[in-house]
């Protein structure tokens, strides 16, 4: 390897009409590229990964899915704005809020919902895993299909030499197929990534998957934290990726908010961080 391989990996922005801690989508999101680009050019990154819920097309709460009844499409808007602010390359995939037709899905954002990224030897696959039910008529909270376990071991023929990292808006373990748990243990298989819940802790899947681990990436939007916002505030998780190992943690930066009607400071952070060393 070259050097470290520094990736980004960012989740749950949601673009879209609803205002978190005291700021508007437009605020909240400009606010997201300008810390974004100001920690670029501290730590360029080599690697951008969205990995869902970039608005809420599809919804079953509330006012229900801007696409849905309106044929607003959000997503679109935010890779239009937000996304095409980001410093390349970078990747996306669908969300449970995402429930595009493939072809829809390209067209909007211009990325496919399951694809790959490879950087010096690091093979990120990126599954889409709300693969069911997708252009529903009504309101949707997207259906969970899992990973695409011959997806993944195509890839991982193609590119036998290549570490893997595996990817996705959510996964279930406990709904997941034995052939996906027993790729899951492969010594190739660095560690699994997830948004969805909006939180950013390490999740240890135990001895039946190998002792791997799911990093979550937090949220820009809202955090489902029961200890409160404050401890999953607005960042994403960064990866540090040598020839030995690779150490990640969620980042937060320094942000002005609203919290039940006061002003609140968070400062910046590094949270739920996770070491692991590469296999000689």
């Amino acid at each position: 390897m070259e050097k470290a391989v520094r990736v980004a990996l960012v989740s749950d922005l949601h673009h879209c009409h609803i205002d978190w801690y005291g700021q508007r989508a437009e605020k909240r999101l400009d606010g997201f590229v300008e810390r974004f680009l100001r920690r670029h050019r501290e730590e360029p990154v080599d690697l951008v990964l969205l990995l869902g819920d970039y608005s809420l097309d599809f919804w079953a709460w509330d006012v229900g899915g801007s696409y849905v009844h309106r044929r607003e499409s959000r997503t679109q808007v935010f890779f239009r704005t937000v996304a095409s602010r980001l410093p390349g390359p970078v990747y996306a995939i669908a969300g449970n809020h995402e429930q595009y037709s493939p072809e829809d899905f390209e067209r909007f954002t211009g990325h496919k919902r399951q694809g790959y990224a490879r950087v010096q030897g690091n093979l990120f696959i990126l599954l889409d895993t709300f693969a069911g039910d997708l252009d529903p008529e009504g309101d949707s909270d997207g259906t969970y299909t899992g990973a695409d376990a011959g997806y993944i071991r195509g890839l991982m023929d193609e590119y036998p030499e290549d570490r893997v990292f595996l990817c996705a808006h959510f996964f279930d373990p406990a709904r997941e197929t034995e052939d996906f748990r027993e790729i899951v243990k492969d010594k190739r298989v660095a560690c699994l990534f997830q948004g969805h819940t909006h939180l950013s802790s390490v999740i240890p899947l135990g001895g039946e998957w190998g002792n791997k681990c799911i990093c979550q990436t937090g949220n820009y939007s809202y955090s489902s934290d029961p200890r409160g916002p404050e401890a999953s505030f607005w960042g994403w998780r960064e990866a540090v990726i040598s020839e030995d190992g690779m150490r990640t943690e969620y980042y937060t930066p320094e942000n002005r908010a609203v919290l039940d009607g006061k002003e609140y400071v968070h400062p910046e952070g590094r949270q739920d961080g996770l070491k692991i060393a590469f296999d000689a």
